[in-house]
Parts: structure tokens; C-alpha cells; sequence
């Protein structure tokens, strides 16, 4: 056997050890959530594949086999192809959302009735481990923007209905007697138990009422 042919064959098997991994980080967002329909599909089709074949091709290069005919030489190189093209493939189908960044669902904006801030609420990487959420305000005067933690989730949902149109909301904000203290308060389209919080842009912080 050709010692390029030989190099190239060690390279790509190598090379086929980072898509395994990546696919399994990716489809569990580093671990943070369990495998859905889509990720399981590819599972099947793609990554154990892909996973026979580079414990095969390993298996083939500790034994010391080499292709002693052309027929065993154009074998070799099709399980070679296959391979790279079943590592290309894995690389693609993999998100990034979730882990390497964050996957943000969002409500519309919506203006405080005092017409002093703009603000929504963000469901940041909803249904994993890492999830959380926030409140987005903009002071309109100023044009200064910030986030505020508020945990709006505190059970395991299944599912949530996001609206086409923009006349909906996670949460309402209204001004207080108080200034610079703002209720917010959760609606019926986030399927939790009703929750109130008081937000203090003062320092901007959230606190629990009930």
C-alpha cells in the first residue's frame, strides 16, 4: 500500500472522531437536554453509521490490513468516501443554538402605559437544563437597554404556543406608585401558575411577590 494512501487513510479516520463528538454535544446542547424526534432520526441514519464504520476502519489499521488487490484497494477507498461524506453530513445537521449560544424565544414589544420604557420577555434556551428568563428594557428617552433575571418557569413544561400576530404577552409591566418601580406580572399564554414580580430599575432587580 502507498504510503500517502496509507496517511490519508489514518487522517480521515482520525479526522471522523470529531463529528462523532460534535454531533453527540450538539444534539444535546453540551448535555443540557435529551435527544428530540429530529436528533434521534439522525441518530439512526447518520451518526451510527458513521460510528460503525470508524470502529471498523480503526479496527482495519490496528490489525496492520492492507489491501492486497485492486478490487480490496477500491473497497478500502469506498468505505473511505463514505466516511467523509457521512462526517459532512453529521456536521451539518448539528445546532449550535442552546450551547455555543443562546436560543431565545420572545414575546412583541410592548410600551409601559407611562410611555417610559420598552420592554419583553425572553425565554432563553426553554426546555433545558441552562434555561432561563429575562425581562428586555429600554428606556425610551434615553435609548438605554438592559436585561432583568426574573424566574417566570419553576416546573417542566411540554410545549408553548408562540403567536403569529403581535397583540399577545408572556408579561405584563405596569407602573407603580412608586417611581422607578414597575409590577410585572405573568399572562395566560405562558403556561405556568400566575406569577407577580416587582421590578426596580433603580437597581435593576426582581423581586418575587406572589
Amino acid at each position: 500500500m502507498h504510503k500517502i494512501s496509507k496517511i490519508a487513510w489514518i487522517s480521515i479516520t482520525i479526522l471522523s472522531i470529531f463529528p462523532i463528538i460534535w454531533f453527540v454535544l450538539g444534539s444535546t446542547a453540551f448535555f443540557n437536554r435529551s435527544l428530540d424526534l429530529i436528533a434521534t432520526a439522525y441518530l439512526v441514519s447518520l451518526w451510527v453509521p458513521l460510528l460503525l464504520l470508524f470502529i471498523l476502519s480503526t479496527a482495519l489499521l490496528l490489525v496492520g490490513w492492507s489491501p492486497s488487490s485492486k478490487d480490496n484497494f477500491i473497497l478500502l477507498w469506498i468505505l473511505l468516501l463514505v466516511i467523509i461524506t457521512l462526517s459532512l453530513s453529521v456536521f451539518r445537521v448539528v445546532h449550535t443554538s442552546g450551547w455555543l449560544h443562546d436560543r431565545i424565544f420572545s414575546d412583541p414589544k410592548r410600551i409601559t402605559s407611562d410611555g417610559k420604557y420598552e420592554y419583553n420577555t425572553d425565554l432563553v434556551n426553554l426546555f433545558q437544563k441552562n434555561s432561563h428568563e429575562r425581562i428586555y428594557i429600554r428606556n425610551v428617552e434615553s435609548g438605554e437597554k438592559f436585561y432583568i433575571s426574573v424566574k417566570l418557569i419553576d416546573k417542566r413544561i411540554h410545549g408553548i404556543g408562540i403567536s403569529n400576530d403581535d397583540d399577545w404577552a408572556w408579561t405584563l409591566m405596569r407602573p407603580t406608585d412608586s417611581p422607578n418601580q414597575y409590577e410585572l406580572i405573568t399572562t395566560e399564554e405562558l403556561p405556568v401558575t400566575k406569577k407577580r414580580f416587582l421590578i426596580d430599575l433603580s437597581n435593576n432587580t426582581s423581586h418575587f411577590i406572589e
